[in-house]
């Protein structure tokens, strides 16, 4: 597939769970833990794809999403929120900020490779 994927991610773990999962789809990473780092490399990489968690230190992710959908540099890249934050409220203000798809955590690796790989493929 050979796509760029910026994962947005403060848990160092995960962040080694998402790249071992996105190796099987044959994809670049790229990682931040802030939201600063997250907004200057989402710029500088232009990614194919951002997975954006919630809970960052500093900014919510869901300030995020949405500075980098108001961004016209980025307004075309899919986002998939990965988050704990599961209810049905949650959701709609998850999809509101304009995320393109929502994952709840703990991620079930097949169900998130299948889904980085729709929403790549469009």
């Amino acid at each position: 597939m050979n796509k760029r994927i910026l994962v947005v991610e403060d848990n160092m773990l995960v962040q080694e769970v998402y790249a071992s999962a996105l190796q099987k789809l044959d994809c670049d990473i790229v990682t931040a833990d802030d939201g600063h780092e997250a907004m200057e490399l989402a710029e500088e990489e232009r990614p194919d794809l951002i997975i954006m968690d919630i809970m960052l230190p500093g900014v919510s992710g869901l300030d995020l999403v949405q500075k980098m959908k108001a961004d016209p540099k980025l307004a075309d890249v899919p986002i998939i929120v990965v988050t704990t934050m599961a209810t049905a409220g949650d959701q709609k203000m998850i999809r509101e900020a304009g995320a393109d798809a929502y994952l709840p955590k703990p991620i079930q690796v097949d169900e998130f490779i299948e889904a980085v790989r729709r929403t790549l493929e469009g």
